[in-house]
């Protein structure tokens, strides 16, 4: 398994980051993580790669 991490200084650019990512047809995702502290966002996605 691997992990990918996104911050940004807003929730639509966090969103358009993390959307685009998911939709890697290669990868199948196990979990997501959101945490907003006080002065930006960020995402944690937890995925494998599809053996082909």
């Amino acid at each position: 398994m691997q992990i990918k991490t996104f911050r940004s200084l807003s929730m639509p650019s966090l969103d358009q980051r993390v959307n685009e990512f998911i939709k890697n047809p290669s990868i199948e995702i196990v979990d997501i993580q959101f945490k907003m502290p006080i002065f930006d966002c960020g995402a944690m996605i937890l995925y494998k790669e599809k053996e082909a």
